[in-house]
């Protein structure tokens, strides 16, 4: 792969899912990130690149027909064509929030010269995409180098890549922050960074937020087919 993709040296794995046989990776390039698709086989034989552009994309989720990418800094959503590995579209969540991070405001530490927008500092971006099948929700994330605390989640229509609205889930400490989440067809639930809540959403009213407090502060979490699963600072704590 490396000979026939030098273009791709130096370039790290963000994301990966497969589809049957296909496996479609998220990659990026050192700062200032420079983002690519990549779509191969197993045996890496068959390998197709999509550049996104710059900025820093997180993770994927599909409907079946388009994959959408979850932007984390200096990026706006991002949607490609699942069969045809094309059609590559872009949606302004910066449009609901300036407090949003966009694609006009990577950090001056990332870049040459000052930010071309105000307010960079303050801004946070997104990460552990999730859906429901019908909709799309973006998780906020803090600004790791600020201390700045995301709490607002974004949901967009993935038929229509827009019809975006955003759901307040309040804030727990300065340094504390959410990432990820999941749905189970009523609910959707966001799981916390350095804090101890877990947040419920009603899915079809995209309202009514509570919280479950767990045993510690969470610092990430996984699932299985049953259960969810908190990683706590020293053990781990099933829901």
């Amino acid at each position: 792969m490396a000979k026939k993709h030098k273009q791709l040296a130096g370039y790290s794995v963000t994301s990966a899912f497969s589809r049957g046989d296909v496996i479609y990776l998220l990659m990026h390039s050192p700062i200032p990130w420079k983002m690519v698709a990549m779509r191969t086989t197993p045996d890496f034989n068959d390998i197709k690149i999509l550049k996104i552009g710059v900025g820093l994309w997180t993770d994927f989720q599909t409907d079946g027909t388009y994959v959408f990418l979850t932007p984390y800094y200096g990026a706006q959503i991002a949607r490609f064509d699942l069969k045809t590995f094309d059609k590559l579209k872009f949606l302004n969540q910066r449009k609901l929030d300036p407090r949003f991070c966009g694609p006009d405001m990577l950090y001056s530490r990332f870049s040459p010269g000052k930010p071309t927008s105000p307010g960079w500092d303050k801004a946070h971006g997104f990460i552990g995409g999730f859906n429901d099948g019908t909709y799309g929700y973006l998780p906020p994330y803090g600004n790791a180098w600020t201390g700045r605390t995301g709490r607002k989640l974004v949901r967009f229509n993935m038929k229509t890549f827009g019809d975006m609205k955003v759901l307040d889930l309040g804030s727990f400490g300065s340094e504390a922050g959410w990432g990820g989440g999941f749905s189970d067809g009523k609910y959707g639930y966001v799981f916390p960074l350095s804090h101890s809540r877990i947040a419920r959403f009603d899915l079809a009213t995209f309202s009514n937020v509570k919280y479950l407090k767990v045993q510690g502060k969470a610092f990430w979490h996984f699932m299985d087919d049953k259960h969810a699963y908190i990683q706590l600072y020293g053990s781990i704590q099933r829901l």
